[in-house]
């Protein structure tokens, strides 16, 4: 359009000229999660980083404070609940009950970072992301574990924790996300480096949808809505119509008479 305006002469100068054209983002042609097998994998990776060994991509420790156990923790959160990492790092020990015949917390809060000089920073958010993230989820075995874990590291570090979160940072205020995504990244090495916290939360999406071949299931198990869980997180390939008669017909060709 500015080429046009410009040859007719409506304006004296191109204003985009030299911006490049537009290109629209394309999803990639596979799965949402490239493999559903990797995570106990992964697993075993996290821990033997967080124990010092070296992985892929990142050598053994050897000095310097020791490595962080929580992105152990917080992987078998997300694991067994599906739940968004800023949601994990807003958990109350308060809406966490591990004493119920059927082990659960609550998901009540998030995290979110505030902007402008001196007020900056991450906030804990008393409400979820959106109407369907609050939720009470049923943790499985290996989440359980983690989560005692956790509160007993909280109780033999005696640390500040004001707030009372599962995960807060050493100063006892929230964690920063960014800082966590740094630990992470070296948790993961080189060999999967395709996981993300969102990974398992597809991979969550998915695993429920495959068992009970319900979308609605694996949203609310998210905090999300059957259309967005459908779209962009429970990996399901598209079915094709059912063209089987018409193609066995082609393939074989005209009936013969048979003696």
């Amino acid at each position: 359009m500015m080429q046009i305006a410009l040859r007719h002469g409506v304006i004296d100068t191109n204003p985009i000229d030299g911006v490049g054209g537009f290109t629209r983002r394309r999803a990639p042609a596979r799965g949402k999660v490239q493999d559903h097998s990797a995570l106990p994998t992964f697993r075993a990776q996290v821990r033997a980083w967080a124990r010092g060994e070296a992985i892929p991509g990142t050598p053994a420790y050897t000095s310097g404070p020791a490595r962080d156990w929580t992105v152990v923790w917080v992987v078998d959160v997300i694991t067994g609940t599906g739940m968004r990492p800023h949601e994990v790092f807003a958990l109350l020990l308060g809406d966490i009950d591990l004493d119920a015949s059927d082990p659960s917390l609550d998901v009540t809060g998030t995290l979110v970072e505030v902007k402008g000089e001196g007020a900056g920073g991450w906030v804990r958010k008393p409400a979820p992301k959106t109407d369907n993230g609050w939720r009470r989820i049923l943790l499985p075995e290996h989440t359980v574990e983690a989560v005692r874990e956790a509160i007993k590291d909280l109780e033999l570090a005696a640390r500040p924790n004001p707030m009372g979160l599962l995960f807060p940072a050493r100063n006892g205020s929230v964690r920063n996300p960014n800082n966590f995504g740094r630990i992470w990244r070296a948790a993961r090495g080189e060999n999967v480096a395709w996981v993300t916290p969102r990974t398992f939360r597809k991979g969550v999406a998915t695993a429920v949808d495959h068992a009970y071949d319900d979308p609605e299931r694996a949203a609310r198990q998210l905090g999300n809505t059957r259309e967005v869980a459908k779209t962009h997180y429970i990996d399901i390939p598209e079915t094709v119509p059912d063209n089987r008669e018409v193609l066995e017909r082609w393939a074989r060709g005209p009936e013969t008479s048979k003696t």
